[in-house]
């Protein structure tokens, strides 16, 4: 089954996180279905909720190009892509070797 994830996760991702965006919505809607809304909390949570289920449409490249490994490889292979990940890489090397510069000033003085 683990294989299986690993090589279909994009498949699991991606709809469980449009459903768990829109439950807010769903479950607020329904309890407020046929009641006025007096309340400011009942209005803004109301508000909210529906705000909130708009997140997979503003973040749909995290949500399905990335966890998607034929996607991110395509993406990867554009000239942003390569800039992106070059970026993130030059970082990570940094971090890396701050890291280390840390760890031997550390011993040095020891």
């Amino acid at each position: 089954i683990k294989k299986q994830y690993k090589t279909q996760k994009e498949l699991y991702v991606t709809p469980i996180i449009i459903i768990l965006s829109a439950l807010p919505q769903i479950i607020i809607t329904s309890s407020f279905a046929c009641t006025e809304l007096n309340s400011a909390w009942q209005r803004y949570a109301l508000l909210v909720s529906y705000l909130f289920s708009f997140t997979p449409q503003i973040f749909g490249f995290m949500i399905y190009v990335l966890p998607s490994s034929s996607y991110k490889t395509e993406f990867i292979n554009t000239e942003i892509g390569r800039k992106l990940f070059r970026i993130k890489t030059n970082n990570q090397n940094n971090n890396r070797t701050n890291v280390l510069l840390a760890t031997k000033q550390h011993k040095t003085r020891l």
